[in-house]
């Protein structure tokens, strides 16, 4: 190919908007090779829009957390990519779980919105404490998902603890705080998919059971009928706020098939 029909090293990393050092390191991986050499043995590289267009194939896999290597493998199709396509389905998981919670700040004056929603499967630690003041719930709470972390490791692709009731025993409290998929021992179980009644809380935890009493009255006015178990899902608390009433709590009510 003739020259014009190449790109010098520092116009693909200027439209690409990465460095020569991050092209030249791919070079060192075997990713890529220069097309061509500049005059005179310079050393100086120049690269076709094949190349260019396979750059930024590497970095956007790379940007998602796929390693050189594991890129490597995929472009020269001979790797196993399930590994990496269940960290990136994890990764989007995280990334939407993310993004509802952003949502819902930046939404916060749409607070009471019902909305008919389905709770995905989640392995969790989960124990079982009776009913007790709002200061030792959350004690209890943390201590589940210290527990479980240590234990188990995190599982961020889904909300990181909740706890979940019976509405004819609300004493009877489940304390449940995520772990990764497969693991296994005392206390992990869990929770099947699930329909629910969903609506955000914005405030104090004071103000949760009059949330209930509104997602309780919602069903009965539109004929819903519910399965009797109520989850509350903490988005936003005592971790990121100082002020309760900044708090953001996903109150579900789930209902039957």
């Amino acid at each position: 190919m003739h020259k014009q029909q190449m790109l010098p090293i520092g116009k693909v990393a200027e439209i690409l908007g990465i460095t020569r050092r991050i092209i030249i390191n791919y070079e060192a991986h075997g990713l890529i090779k220069a097309d061509t050499r500049g005059e005179f043995d310079t050393g100086y590289r120049y690269y076709s829009m094949d190349t260019l267009v396979r750059i930024r194939t590497i970095r956007t896999y790379q940007n998602l957390g796929l390693s050189l290597d594991e890129i490597k493998g995929y472009l020269d199709d001979n790797t196993d990519l399930a590994p990496a396509l269940e960290r990136l389905e994890a990764l989007r998981e995280e990334l939407d779980a993310n993004i509802s919670r952003l949502r819902e700040r930046v939404n916060k004056k749409q607070q009471g919105k019902i909305l008919l929603t389905l709770l995905p499967k989640q392995p969790v630690y989960c124990r079982i404490e009776s009913d007790c003041s709002i200061e030792a719930r959350t004690r209890i709470l943390r201590d589940v998902a210290y527990t479980a972390i240590n234990r188990y490791g995190a599982d961020l692709s889904h909300r990181m603890y909740f706890t979940q009731y019976s509405l004819d025993h609300p004493e009877q409290v489940a304390y449940c705080a995520s772990v990764p998929k497969g693991a296994t021992g005392e206390f992990v179980t869990e929770f099947p998919e699930a329909k629910a009644l969903i609506t955000y809380h914005h405030g104090s935890y004071e103000g949760l059971s009059a949330v209930r009493r509104q997602l309780i009255d919602y069903a009965k006015e539109n004929q819903i009928k519910l399965s009797g178990i109520c989850r509350h899902i903490y988005l936003e608390g005592p971790p990121q706020h100082k002020n309760p009433e900044s708090f953001i709590t996903m109150v579900a009510l789930l209902t039957e098939e």
